[in-house]
């Protein structure tokens, strides 16, 4: 009897230490131990109390054999309702989980459709093409060219030659060759022509504007008058004077102490003071009388 009321209950020894240090210390879950302390066998179903019950018992050295002994008996006897219970709630999760996929493949779906409806909607799938398709437009384009140029040259009485996969013509008759050496003759003589007109443009020299100079020895003044126009103009040379040739003009210099120059190398030379005079014309220039000068004055 003193063996038995001197035995300590795990339970209660466990009971008066802090809970939270006996978490800290077990890392056990505090609802859990307080429902081991407080035989809440309910909660611990599923649990692994097999576990916990070691680690209090390594930790404080309590035998805690008779409360597990009690928790086994109560296991047994709840049995057939636990997993009762637990079958449900099993296959309620199983549902939700099975109703979450089937969400996400709904919605997964319905984001294909709605791409590929955008694409045909918008005619995105022609994008696809062009970079697909470019080649071969680009030969189809080649074709058209080639199957105009041989319908032009049919239509002109040139016969087309065909060639086959090896690159060789078929079917040329004797005639065909003919008028292809026509054509060929043709364009050469085209091509010939081109060249010449181009090498006649290149040697056509362009017209220089015809002119005279007056080159005095002294200050010298000159009336130009344009015969054209109507009009004149006093020029007072001192080096040089240049006439226009392609203009008909009368010239008056107020002495004759100078050179005229026409062309490369014809040079006149003038001597005195008396006025001298000439007359311009289809590039032409000659020296004229003052009555000559007078006359076409007037009649201009």
């Amino acid at each position: 009897m003193n063996n038995q009321s001197k035995k300590k209950d795990p339970i209660r020894e466990l009971s008066n230490l802090n809970i939270n240090e006996i978490s800290d210390k077990t890392n056990i879950d505090v609802a859990c131990l307080k429902a081991i302390l407080s035989g809440d066998f309910e909660f611990l179903l599923g649990k692994n109390v097999r576990a916990y019950i070691k680690i209090l018992e390594r930790e404080f050295g309590f035998d805690l054999s008779e409360w597990m002994e009690k928790f086994n008996e109560f296991c047994k006897q709840n049995s057939t309702s636990s997993q009762t219970t637990l079958i449900p709630i099993y296959r309620e999760n199983i549902y939700k989980k099975e109703s979450q996929s089937g969400e996400k493949w709904l919605i997964l779906l319905l984001s294909i459709a709605a791409i590929i409806g955008a694409i045909f909607y918008f005619k995105l799938y022609r994008i696809f093409d062009l970079f697909l398709d470019k080649n071969d437009t680009i030969e189809y384009t080649k074709t058209q060219i080639v199957e105009k140029v041989e319908n032009n040259l049919i239509k002109v009485g040139v016969s087309v030659p065909k060639f086959d996969e090896n690159n060789s013509l078929i079917g040329v008759t004797q005639d065909e060759n003919k008028s292809l050496n026509a054509l060929d003759k043709s364009i050469i003589k085209q091509d010939e022509n081109l060249s010449s007109d181009q090498n006649t443009t290149r040697n056509v020299v362009k017209p220089q504007i015809l002119k005279a100079q007056i080159l005095p020895k002294s200050q010298l003044y000159v009336m130009v008058t344009d015969l054209e126009l109507l009009k004149k103009r006093g020029v007072l040379v001192d080096k040089v004077l240049d006439l226009n040739l392609s203009k008909e003009q009368l010239i008056s210099a107020a002495h004759s102490n100078f050179v005229l120059k026409s062309g490369d190398a014809n040079e006149t030379e003038f001597k005195g003071k008396d006025r001298v005079r000439f007359y311009i014309k289809n590039g032409e220039i000659k020296q004229i009388s003052s009555d000559e000068y007078q006359r076409l004055q007037k009649v201009k």
